[in-house]
């Protein structure tokens, strides 16, 4: 079952007095949600095994659920404009008084279930609205999906959507033992068009970095959804995973990625502490030299354990450098394996022509730091262990 078929059943037996029933329904992709939309259905579900007690003559299990519930909607509703919390609060509100004055509160309650909680409640706290301000509708025919960006391809595999991406780029590699049947249409900053056309796309899913605007319009022209996408910190991914999964029917999916996203960001700040600041300059290219600006996912990846980028350009995202004159200001420096795939040997090679002596050089696998999605989770672990490693070998020396 998809989470919007749990929320239907739920409210399906809601609207018959079942509450107990619709308690149990809800509650199940209730455990994946996230944010403001986990506190909404809570409350949603306090109301309805409220009224469970109340069918059991539990008077005060009732009333006090429903006052966590009021408290509940209250937060909320300081928090977010959205009519659907006024009108649960009000409820809450009603049937307390109910409660008090010694009425009945269930032939209300069974008429608030069936006159105003309707199906767009289930969309609470889902922001379907893209990079570039599209708000996109949910997917109601099983869609057919390209992905131009390789690490929203992995992601696509682990929400559960692998059968429906029709096409990829030729950077989409992962996951390994599946991608490959997948038609490949080109490169992320050059596709063939008629190749995927032919695969007759309903969505097309782009980045801002990885894809050109040019390209991107030309598919438009053709592809009735282009969805585009632009994480630039760690907790983007958050934003990132409701997005595809809100669109594709995929929430609970979805949610379940963001609470282990959640999990793993926790750990990694609770630990950061014990690692030192570090000016670092971070290459992925080489013939000429380029870097990373500040305000990219790199760079915001990097700040979580204390490693400030240098070589910044506040004009460019990923600027050409010149190595010698930012070599006194920089404690580590960190090879990439992508775009540009440095090897050991890149780095012997750089040591004999710069002074580098009492410098740090250390290959990273680019992968685990600017690939958003899913991977994003493996990232967050390795950041962690990278820092840890090359924290206690300089405790060492």
């Amino acid at each position: 079952m998809t989470e919007r078929d749990y929320l239907f059943a739920g409210w399906k037996h809601f609207r018959q007095g079942d509450y107990f029933e619709a308690h149990e329904q809800w509650e199940e992709p209730w455990h994946q949600m996230i944010g403001n939309r986990r506190q909404f259905w809570q409350a949603l579900i306090q109301l309805a095994v409220g009224a469970c007690h109340y069918q059991r003559k539990n008077m005060k299990g009732c009333a006090s659920l429903w006052r966590k519930a009021f408290n509940r909607c209250n937060q909320l509703e300081s928090e977010t404009s959205c009519p659907f919390v006024t009108a649960l609060k009000e409820q809450l509100q009603h049937r307390l008084a109910d409660l008090e004055a010694g009425i009945d509160p269930l032939p209300a309650l069974a008429t608030f279930g069936q006159q105003v909680i309707t199906e767009s409640w289930f969309d609470f706290g889902l922001d379907r609205t893209d990079a570039i301000g599209t708000v996109h509708p949910r997917a109601e025919q099983p869609p057919r999906i390209a992905c131009l960006v390789p690490s929203i391809t992995e992601l696509l595999f682990d929400l559960g959507l692998g059968d429906q991406l029709v096409a990829r780029t030729s950077f989409c590699i992962h996951p390994a033992d599946q991608v490959n049947a997948v038609p490949s249409v080109g490169g992320t900053k050059k596709i063939n068009p008629h190749k995927l056309k032919i695969t007759n796309p309903t969505h097309v899913i782009v980045n801002i970095d990885e894809n050109p605007k040019e390209m991107v319009d030309q598919i438009a022209e053709f592809v009735p959804n282009v969805i585009v996408t632009h994480p630039n910190t760690p907790l983007d991914n958050l934003d990132l995973y409701l997005l595809i999964g809100s669109i594709f029917g995929k929430e609970l999916e979805a949610g379940a990625l963001c609470r282990q996203f959640e999990k793993t960001y926790q750990d990694l700040i609770t630990t950061q502490v014990n690692y030192p600041p570090q000016q670092v300059l971070y290459l992925i290219w080489k013939n000429p030299w380029m870097t990373v600006s500040r305000q990219t996912y790199i760079s915001e990846c990097l700040k979580l354990i204390h490693w400030k980028t240098v070589g910044h350009d506040p004009d460019v995202r990923y600027p050409q450098i010149e190595i010698e004159p930012i070599l006194d200001s920089t404690d580590l420096i960190l090879f990439s394996s992508e775009p540009y795939p440095f090897t050991s040997a890149d780095i012997t090679e750089f040591r004999t022509h710069y002074p580098v002596e009492q410098k740090t050089t250390v290959l990273i696998d680019g992968e685990m730091i600017s690939w958003y999605g899913s991977r994003a989770i493996q990232g967050l672990r390795y950041l962690k262990q990278m820092a840890t490693t090359l924290f206690l070998a300089e405790e060492e020396q």
